[in-house]
């Protein structure tokens, strides 16, 4: 029997704990605590979490790359970054949109924020 479990995303997101997040968005075992982790530093909105969205952006799951590109649009959309930030995040606009089309219950809308198609 393992001495740790898997992170627990909801703990760690009501304590705002974005190290702890960015370590979760890292968890090789479980997608769903990466897509998790994803969502709640999108929902918390801390620049710090945007290198690791971007990085999520390249998971083999097409969930976890979706709710990184949900995460960047909302932490983009809140207007609170660095212009270096925004950049980085502008930067990854091909990659932003792709999850979404790998997705079947995606609705297609257009202006995220970014100017790529992204649902609302």
């Amino acid at each position: 029997m393992p001495l740790f479990g898997p992170p627990n995303v909801e703990k760690l997101g009501a304590r705002r704990d974005i190290a702890g997040l960015v370590k979760a968005l890292a968890y090789e075992k479980d997608s769903d605590v990466r897509r998790a982790a994803a969502g709640a530093l999108g929902a918390i909105g801390d620049a710090r979490a945007v290198e690791p969205l971007i990085d999520a952006l390249k998971d083999g799951e097409p969930d976890v790359r979706g709710a990184a590109a949900e995460a960047l649009v909302k932490i983009f959309q809140e207007g609170r970054l660095a212009a270096a930030q925004r950049q980085l995040i502008l930067a990854q606009r091909d990659a932003i949109s792709k999850p979404h089309s790998d997705s079947f219950t995606c609705n297609f809308h257009y202006d995220s924020g970014i100017g790529v198609p992204f649902p609302l």
